[in-house]
């Protein structure tokens, strides 16, 4: 058994806690209108603290209003009145950068802000969303003037967004998805597709508008719909340091198909990413016409459900927007509600609500206003204390009312507070009296309305609280949402692997428990005074254990549930802010490190074969007698022992009569709680397995009827292990905070809906009708216990499960004779213990790391390596291919004992000559007698250092690289390097590489260069020379040790040609005769030298034999080489150009021209006919060149006729056949490439 490792990749888990928009600082944007309507503002101020607070409120471009209030003393400020205050500017100051306008209000302690202002017949406030309310990412929505396909035709209407600085140098770019070419936003025009750029410094503000008159409304309308609103770097990328805060409204607006009635709608809004996927409406006292909803989306095909429906309502891309009709609410009445969710947090929307009140005669629409709704949060738990004079708008008087989202189960406060007697007191509302509403398609929430309210409002709840106030007089409503919206604390989790999830791991060693990451870590404190990190003890929040107060980092040393709690100090008993539970689990193994856990990993150790290859198969438990199951695998009874237990209870007490759980053969089971009006448990537990086994729950193919008050615990053994949920249709919804109160859908991890713990509490989801698919699924269990609970359920609860194992393990070298393990073979990557990896004896490939993994890397899911089940996708792999199994046995080979190809003589190591050829052998055995055979090639032109490659006939030189012989004809250098062969068979795959730790080479030797010789030898005819006496140049001209061979003839283009001289066969005067060289390697020549030989035998004949003194005498002589003069008086036809020219060695020349043009061939074929001592012109120096080319020049014979030279091109010598290479004299010496004898262009 081999085991490896891999490294761990970091990830971040942001948790983020939800708390009203209470805040230190609040950006308030100017708003705007065209008609003059806006009248009398204010701004109101309240906060939880009973201490005072200080505020500052800086007049944008002008000074600062200070002072003090409290909770029992909000304040209000006066504006001022009509279109020119500092809260208002004229619409005709739109597309301009505005510098004194606005507020910016801090204070020493959080409060909340919420801005009112009367218009006439209308009314209009929005409430400052903080903090929560800056960000770089925003999409718009107002009243529509409209329904989604009619417009109203009416003039007046004014829509617009707001936008403010709160930093220097701001960049803001603007896109407007929804506006068409005849849209006109004020002072701009129209609007094409690229975004508007703004520059802004803090505080400055900038508002784009559009009008809506009966001409143009259908164009203008929509126009700032979807709208995306981003601050932006240089580059154009988001700048988080850079925060914008954003209002949008409208003047003179409507939700609904008429223009009997407008009103003001006007709210700020928050960044993506405090928006959500999932929200809850509550319906105000409106009709259908203008009680309306506006989705917009910020991802393409974001999908749009409404209610309990499980079809798509609509689907959106980035910048679409849908208007949801009031008839969509459960009800028509007040406190009715709506509930809109998209496919998941990856698809967030914006949410805006239409809201108001009926009116009557001809301004039944007249009381509209519009909000901006928080999304829902399970962290979304603190109270409101409080909102501020809520029957007021400066002094004109409103009815009151407050909608309210809130969990079943969860208290519920209001007060009123006022000094009306003279002393300021909190009076408690009666709750009893109110009926809230269940909300349709998420369970566990209620919704209701309030109305009649006035003075200073509280409303707290022990749960999750969204609240929002509206109120309204004669014809104008106003309003807004003063809880929901996400602002820290909050809490990143460094996590190693992510798949594994917020837990802690056992040190197989110590015991210890060790987390997997580097903990929790605050992220924001300097928004608290202090904090600290608690845990639950199983009925206290207590502080963590080995924690300070104020640690910024915390982690976890056992499971158990954690939260940070943040205090603000001048909040009292209201500045304490929880963040979620944080439950940290023992960690699901991941054996492979592949980042699937094991519990659904189909390939466990990664070597491309699915551990359903590597078991046993699955096992069946017959449950007929639910007290001794019988375990059975492939029909086989499995002599595992177990224990078993039965319990349950009816209102905490032992039954034995009234619950009931039945079994049969094939592992189904059934648990039944008849109807009961207490609380109702049946519990079995499968314990103390002899034998761990992977088990595998799921329910039968029927649907669930869910009874009242149903939930159901699912626990393995031991303790430190896990099961996995896997969900894919969110069938069920999971208590993962363990309060036995919040339930929820799994989200993706890794690709699939999954959770894991040691125990996982659940109901069945009652906006899902499917037939059930669920599985819960875990490796190396000794136990399972289901338990069953109902809370007065009005009809029998009935659980129809199933329960199984998988993979029955398999551990085929347990008895190896001298390498077992006790691994099963899904674990273990050398399943037989015969040293071959399963994943080569599969027939798969190992890679380079020869690590028993497929492919040349670990792979891992986070590299998108492997798929969500743990399945190998990169390299791509066929799962369905099974692995290679012997025939004989039907064993996989993986499975079965195999031998390696045994090695009798190793190759050898050869040389050759350029143009041989040569072999590699090698001579192995094995019991099969079919082994196979791959030649290879080190190639080190491949990576950094060389890389073994397969010889594979590509080239022609190199046959039988699948057999014992590998053979190389006509080597050439290109071949030199090291060879070895791979050997295999079929039932061992592993490969046994030839001369382990001695690479084997081919050397190939260079054949010597033409060998240098004189171009004309001389010897006495009476010294009889014979061929064997013809000589090459000495050293260094040629190298030493050379072996001469002279032919006839030579033809470089054809070697044949020419025939070997014996060495005693007499030299023939005038006649021409090629030298051939051999080195001490055996290697030949590439071409032969010619040289000429001339034989003088001097005869002296006087022309008498006997004279007197002074007698003349003419003596003639013969057997003598001619003379250049000779020559010329012989060669009448011939132009001498130059005589007696002495070269750099001292040989003396005459040099001739033959005019008459003729062929190199022809030339050199006409050269014995000129006598001894000629021979074509080579050229040994470049003074001799320049001297003979002068020569040339002054006869005016250059290009004339061909001048051709003692010089040949050999063949052999010029592999790359390019012009200028393997020129060589005729006497064997190379062509100088120095001299630059080439003409341009030759």
């Amino acid at each position: 058994m081999k085991k490896r490792f891999l490294l761990i990749i970091l990830f971040l888990f942001n948790v983020n806690c939800l708390f009203s928009q209470i805040s230190k600082v609040h950006y308030i944007p100017p708003v705007t209108s065209n008609s003059g309507s806006i009248a009398d503002q204010y701004i109101y101020l309240s906060t939880p603290s009973e201490a005072d607070v200080d505020y500052d409120i800086q007049i944008i471009g002008g000074g600062t209003i200070s002072g003090t209030f409290n909770n029992t003393s909000p304040y209000r400020y006066d504006i001022g009145n009509g279109n020119n205050t500092q809260l208002t500017v004229n619409s005709n100051l739109s597309a301009s950068v505005i510098n004194n306008r606005g507020y910016i209000i801090t204070a020493s302690c959080p409060i909340y802000v919420s801005v009112r202002y009367n218009a006439g017949f209308q009314g209009g406030a929005f409430t400052s969303k903080g903090t929560a309310g800056l960000g770089t990412h925003f999409r718009t929505a107002m009243m529509p003037m409209g329904d989604r396909t009619t417009a109203v035709q009416q003039n007046d209407f004014l829509s617009y967004v707001s936008i403010m600085a709160t930093e220097d140098n701001t960049i803001i770019n603007a896109t407007f998805p929804n506006a068409n070419g005849s849209s006109n936003l004020l002072n701009i025009g129209g609007v094409g597709g690229l975004p508007l750029k703004v520059d802004l410094m803090k505080g400055e503000s900038y508002i784009y508008a559009v009008e809506a008159t009966q001409s143009n409304n259908t164009n203008n309308r929509f126009a700032l719909f979807g709208a995306l609103i981003q601050s932006v770097d240089e580059n154009a990328n988001e700048d988080p340091t850079k925060p914008i805060a954003i209002t949008v409204g409208s003047s003179n607006g409507t939700f609904a198909q008429s223009s009997n009635g407008r009103d003001q709608g006007v709210d700020q809004i928050v960044p993506v990413e405090k928006v959500g996927h999932e929200y809850i409406f509550v319906r105000t006292a409106g009709n259908n016409d203008f009680e309306n909803v506006i989705l917009v989306a910020d991802k393409n095909n974001t999908e749009i459900y409404l209610n309990d429906q499980t079809s798509v309502y609509e689907t959106l891309n980035a910048g679409d927007f849908v208007i949801i009709e009031g008839d969509k609410y459960s009800a028509t009445g007040i406190g009715a509600n709506m509930y809109v969710r998209t496919q998941g947090d990856s698809h967030p929307v914006f949410a805006y609500q239409g809201v108001g009140i009926d009116g009557s005669g001809n301004a039944v629409n007249a009381n509209q206003g519009m909000f901006f709704v928080p999304p829902l949060s399970e962290d979304a738990q603190d109270d409101i204390n409080n909102i501020a004079q809520i029957d007021k708008i400066g002094d004109k008087d409103y009815e009151g009312s407050i909608s309210i989202v809130y969990k079943v189960g969860a208290s519920l406060e209001i007060n009123t507070g006022s000094d009306d007697s003279g002393t300021y007191v909190y009076t408690s509302f009666d709750t009893t009296s109110l009926f809230p509403n269940d909300v349709i398609g998420k369970t566990g929430y209620q919704t209701l309305s309030i109305d009649d309210l006035v003075g200073d409002i509280q409303v707290k709840s022990d749960d999750e609280l969204y609240v929002a106030y509206y109120n309204r007089s004669d014809y104008a409503t106003s309003g807004g949402f003063y809880a929901g919206f996400a602002t820290p604390p909050s809490t990143s989790i460094d996590l190693t692997l992510q798949s594994l999830g917020t837990c802690v791991e056992v040190d197989p060693t110590t015991g210890e428990y060790i987390f997997n990451g580097n903990g929790f870590e605050m992220t924001n404190p300097d928004f608290f005074d202090t904090w600290q990190w608690q845990e639950f003890d199983g009925t206290n929040w207590t502080i963590a254990s080995n924690s300070q107060i104020d640690d910024l980092v915390y982690k976890p040393s056992k499971p158990g549930s954690y939260r940070l709690v943040g205090s603000i100090t001048c909040l009292g008993s209201d500045g304490d802010f929880k963040s979620g539970v944080i439950p940290v689990s023992i960690c699901p193994n991941d054996s492979d490190n592949d980042g699937i856990i094991d519990n659904i990993d189909l390939d466990l150790d990664n070597d491309g074969i699915l551990n359903s290859n590597e078991s046993n198969g699955n096992v069946v438990f017959d449950l007929t007698d639910l007290n001794s199951p019988i375990i059975t695998n492939k029909d086989v009874v499995l002599p595992i022992t177990l224990n078993t237990t039965v319990e349950s209870k009816v209102n905490g007490l032992a039954d034995t009569t009234v619950n009931s759980i039945t079994g049969s053969i094939d592992g189904d089971f059934e648990t039944k709680i008849p109807q009961n009006s207490s609380e109702s448990s049946i519990m079995y537990s499968l314990n103390s397995l002899s034998e761990d086994l992977n088990l595998k729950l799921i329910s039968q193919p029927e649907s669930h009827s869910i009874v009242g008050g149903e939930y159901f615990e699912l626990q393995v053994f031991p303790t430190n292990k896990n099961i996995t949920l896997l969900d894919p249709d969110n069938q069920l919804i999971i208590d993962k905070n363990y309060d036995n109160e919040t339930f929820v859908e799994l989200t993706q991890i890794n690709g699939l809906k999954q959770f894991s713990a040691n125990l996982i509490r659940f109901k069945f989801n009652p906006d899902s009708s499917t037939t059930p698919s669920f599985e819960f699924i875990g490796y190396g269990l000794n136990g399972i216990k289901l338990t069953h609970t109902t809370v007065s359920n009005t009809t029998d609860g009935v659980f129809k499960g199933n329960i199984s194992g998988l993979d029955y393990f398999l551990n085929t070298d347990a008895n190896h004779p001298t390498n077992p393990d006790t691994v099963p073979d899904y674990y273990d990557i050398d399943s037989d213990g015969d040293e071959c990896n399963d994943v080569t004896e599969a027939g798969f490939n190992d890679g380079t790391l020869i690590d028993g993994v497929l492919g040349n890397i670990v792979p891992t899911y986070d590299d998108s390596q492997v798929d969500p089940r743990g399945l190998i996708i990169d390299p791509e792999h066929d799962y369905n291919i099974l692995p290679k199994e012997d025939p004989a046995t039907t064993n996989y080979y993986f499975q079965q004992i195999g031998q390696a190809v045994e090695i009798i003589d190793e190759p050898s190591s050869t040389i050759g000559c350029i143009g041989d050829t040569v072999s590699f052998n090698v001579t192995a055995q094995h019991p099969s007698n079919v082994i196979t055979y791959q030649w290879q090639f080190f190639d080190l032109s491949l990576g950094s250092d060389g890389e073994w490659v397969n010889v594979d006939g590509s080239n022609a030189k190199l046959t039988g690289f699948n057999s014992a012989e590998l053979i190389i004809t006509d080597i050439d250098t290109s071949l030199v390097g090291d060879y070895r062969v791979q050997l295999d068979t079929e039932e061992y795959k592993c490969i046994v590489n030839s001369n382990l730790g001695a690479n084997i080479g081919l050397i190939v030797n260079t054949p010597p260069a033409p060998p240098v010789v004189e171009p004309i030898q001389t010897f006495c005819l009476t010294d009889n020379p014979t061929v064997g006496n013809l000589e090459i140049a000495p050293a260094p001209a040629n190298p030493e040790g050379l072996v001469v061979s002279v032919y006839d003839n030579y033809d470089p283009n054809d070697s044949s040609i020419g025939t070997l001289l014996d060495p005693t066969e007499p030299l023939v005067d005038g006649t021409t005769y090629f030298i051939q060289v051999t080195d001490s390697q055996g290697c030949i020549g590439v071409s032969r030298s010619e040289t000429k030989v001339l034989l003088p035998n001097p005869i002296i004949t006087p022309s008498v034999s006997e004279s007197c003194p002074g007698d003349e005498i003419t003596i003639a002589v013969s057997g003598v080489p001619q003379t250049a003069l000779d020559f010329e008086l012989s060669n009448p036809t011939l132009t001498k150009i130059l005589s007696d020219h002495v070269n750099d060695e001292g040989r003396i020349s005459t040099y001739f021209v033959d005019p008459t043009a003729r062929t190199f061939t022809q030339a050199e074929d006409l050269l014995p006919s000129y006598g001894t001592g000629a021979s074509m012109y080579q050229i040994n120096d470049l003074n001799e060149h320049d001297a003979v080319w002068n020569a040339i020049v002054e006869k005016n014979l250059n290009g004339q006729v061909p001048l051709w030279l003692g010089l040949k091109q050999i063949p052999a010598l010029n592999p790359n056949q390019e012009f200028d290479e393997g020129w060589y004299w005729l006497d064997g010496r190379e062509l100088d490439s120095s001299w630059n004898l080439w003409e341009n262009g030759e």
